[in-house]
């Protein structure tokens, strides 16, 4: 499409080109032949624009490849799968090491930095089953064996 002869010539000379090229094609039309519509074949592309290394070169400085967005799309392969210990969906594959609880690690990953993650995972926000009752017999003093009143008749 474009060369590098083509680009150095001023702007002028090159208009007139593409007036030519317009006055050409009305030529024929104006002869009485009747305007013979090209048929592009279908399933490959006409425009050899991106053959031309010069081209290429251009089309990548001003259009270069998306980064964002797009690049998102083209995802399909899951890194992380879930933790037999958490739970979460952030046990890496390849490193088979969790990014949320730190398994297969002995001690469970908490950082002081991660205030707002530690309130999280801290004490009480899950079933206590031990626990809950553990302040009812503190309470009482730990008292142990069975009450007064349930031993039965003596």
């Amino acid at each position: 499409m474009f060369s590098v002869a083509m680009e150095r010539q001023p702007l002028g000379s090159r208009r007139g080109q593409a007036q030519n090229r317009l006055d050409k094609s009305e030529g024929s039309a104006a002869q009485g032949r009747p305007n013979e519509k090209k048929r592009r074949p279908t399933g490959r592309p006409t425009d050899r624009t991106t053959k031309d290394p010069d081209i290429h070169s251009l089309l990548q400085q001003h259009f270069p490849a998306a980064k964002g967005t797009s690049s998102f799309g083209k995802r399909h392969n899951k890194t992380h799968t879930l933790c037999r210990r958490c739970g979460r969906r952030s046990l890496h594959i390849q490193k088979h090491t969790c990014a949320s609880c730190g398994y297969p690690s002995a001690k469970v990953r908490g950082y002081n930095w991660g205030e707002k993650a530690l309130r999280r995972k801290t004490t009480g926000t899950g079933r206590m089953r031990y626990l809950k009752t553990v302040d009812r017999k503190f309470k009482n003093g730990f008292q142990t064996g069975t009450p007064k009143g349930a031993r039965g008749p003596q």
